[in-house]
């Protein structure tokens, strides 16, 4: 639903056949509240909710730790995993009463009583940590790109400790796939896509706390060169 219909239909003209899941008749099972099994009624949409619930947490999750393990372009990913987290949760929020999917996002993003969240804390890690260190403005494309001078420092991140399910990502493997091409594009630099993303991800709250954070690391450079030279 939320993949680009020109890109679909490109793709089947080319031969490539993005492969979606088979509708099926859900909704008649998640509208059943009492189920007789074995002389006991057994309420359906309950046990559901909280199984779905659980999933919710345990793909939010797969989805934040993703983005801690890449660069500050992971955040067109990020973005894009977190609207497909979203879609799903209301399609089913018509038959279940499960709980609000920013509460989901705040309990798994660790900013339920504070803007500073895991990510919050990841993009000004890489905002000052790799994106000023080691990228350069191009004016003819008007992005930055990395540098490639040598004494620059690769920056090190922790990385994925298990093998993620395409259930927790697109759904399918061929959906899985079709999406890496499209966040591929947006990979190889920062421009005004990543930072209006950015933008979104944090919040009012959220700008404030890493624009005041990175200040105070530029002064305390600033300070450190200024001690050298004098």
């Amino acid at each position: 639903m939320l993949l680009d219909k020109r890109y679909r239909s490109e793709c089947h003209m080319n031969g490539i056949k993005v492969v979606f899941p088979s509708a099926n008749r859900y909704d008649s099972l998640l509208k059943q509240r009492h189920i007789q099994l074995l002389g006991r009624s057994i309420d359906l949409t309950f046990l559901l909710t909280q199984r779905l619930t659980l999933s919710f947490k345990k793909s939010l999750e797969t989805v934040i730790q993703r983005f801690e393990c890449v660069n500050i372009t992971g955040v067109m990913e990020l973005q894009c995993l977190l609207e497909v987290n979203r879609l799903t949760h209301e399609l089913l929020s018509s038959f279940l009463t499960l709980d609000n999917y920013e509460s989901l996002v705040n309990e798994v993003n660790h900013s339920v009583s504070s803007a500073l969240g895991r990510i919050t804390l990841h993009i000004f890690w890489e905002l000052t940590y790799d994106f000023l260190p080691h990228y350069c403005y191009n004016g003819s494309t008007n992005r930055f790109v990395k540098t490639q001078q040598p004494h620059v420092n690769e920056t090190t991140r922790e990385k994925m400790s298990r093998e993620i399910p395409d259930v927790h990502l697109y759904g399918t493997r061929e959906l899985n796939q079709a999406y890496d091409i499209v966040i591929n594009l947006y990979r190889g630099f920062v421009g005004v896509q990543h930072f209006r993303t950015m933008t979104r991800l944090l919040g009012y709250q959220g700008i404030a706390v890493v624009i005041q954070e990175m200040l105070k690391v530029v002064k305390n450079l600033v300070r450190k060169i200024l001690r050298k030279d004098f």
